[in-house]
């Protein structure tokens, strides 16, 4: 069973010691690694996520180089090609943090265990039959030394609850992203067997590409064929920024005061949906997932291996943005606060005072 991260963004970065010297038994030589994440805009999660990974990276001596993974290699075949082309023309990294593309794991592994470079991924679902082919870190691949990713089931169903809560709907649309992302299809997994067994009627879902403008293509088409629903899931901001965009254009529909929508992350853009009304929740928090991932991967470079305390395969939970909580949370979040942070407090190296990693609230 997948161990369990439950990240609380205004708690966590309380409750934790100052750090104090490094630990001597860690070697904390500088080092230097790869970070591959997608291209984004600037109010977008991975535009967020990059922003924090960056921010831990300056705290522990780490020279991080981000490489975007621009449209042509977002697949599993053109990120291969990636990697392998960015390691070729540079010194081999100490370490490289990525994401995966779905079908792709089993080669992109296969290629890394070659050049010898230890690898933790992230943000990505990995379901059974995927770790029944690939293992799990450090059994197979022995260089792919851990992974962390949020339950995107639970979110997804979560996401159906806190809509039902908010107006008991019972019809509801759906607008997913595409079936080549694992993290796309098990939120819709979660959000069908939830939607089933509190009776809500999900019309067939629509496919975009997590962009605005396929959205609204989207939107467009479904909205000409279906009317009837009290309730609009989507799969991320962009697609509801999207949805929300034909709805506003849509006398008919903008006059269902008792319509729903929700969608997932806490980037800026989805905080901002949020505080205009327009959109009712969003799950998220997970923005941080390739922060904590760089600081395991700090201490296990510098000998000290964060296995024992928790484990290689690790999962978090997606918490809510709502009415009730948004502005607290779009406080913390602007400016990226986190700059301020002394991430050194959450190393074992470099805080020898932490018996186990603060990742928790709950423990």
């Amino acid at each position: 069973m997948l161990r369990s991260l439950h990240f609380c963004l205004f708690l966590l970065f309380f409750l934790i010691p100052p750090a104090s010297a490094a630990s001597s038994s860690c070697d904390l030589k500088p080092l230097k690694g790869l970070y591959f994440r997608p291209y984004s805009h600037q109010s977008s999660f991975w535009n967020a996520n990059g922003k924090f990974i960056d921010a831990v990276a300056a705290n522990l001596n780490i020279e991080l180089t981000n490489i975007p993974i621009d449209e042509v290699h977002r697949n599993r075949f053109g990120f291969y090609e990636l990697i392998k082309e960015s390691i070729d023309k540079r010194n081999k990294p100490d370490f490289i943090i990525s994401i995966f593309y779905a079908k792709g794991e089993e080669n992109l592994l296969s290629l890394l265990d070659s050049y010898d470079v230890p690898f933790f991924t992230v943000n990505t679902s990995l379901d059974e039959p995927t770790l029944n082919i690939i293992g799990r870190p450090r059994e197979r691949f022995k260089n792919w030394i851990g992974h962390i990713s949020p339950d995107e089931s639970l979110g997804g169903a979560n996401l159906v609850e806190s809509l039902t809560s908010i107006n008991h709907g019972k019809n509801m649309a759906v607008f997913a992203a595409t079936h080549q992302s694992a993290v796309n299809n098990h939120r819709v997994e979660g959000m069908m067997a939830r939607a089933e067994l509190l009776g809500v009627n999900v019309i067939p879902p629509v496919t975009t590409d997590w962009t605005t403008q396929s959205a609204i293509k989207a939107a467009q088409t479904l909205f000409r064929r279906v009317s009837d629903f009290d309730m609009i899931w989507t799969a991320g901001p962009d697609i509801a920024e999207g949805v929300v965009q034909v709805l506003q254009q849509s006398e008919h529909l903008k006059a269902n005061k008792n319509l729903v929508m929700g969608t997932f992350d806490w980037s800026s853009s989805a905080i901002n949906l949020v505080q205009k009304g327009t959109v009712d929740v969003s799950y998220g928090g997970h923005f941080m997932e390739s922060g904590w991932a760089l600081l395991l991967m700090r201490d296990y470079l510098a000998g000290l291996d964060y296995q024992a305390d928790v484990g290689n395969l690790l999962s978090s939970e997606l918490k809510a943005i709502d009415k009730t909580n948004v502005n607290e949370i779009s406080e913390l979040l602007a400016n990226d606060k986190w700059k301020s942070l002394d991430f050194r407090q959450y190393s074992k190296c470099y805080n020898q005072n932490l018996e186990r990693y603060k990742f928790s609230i709950l423990d």
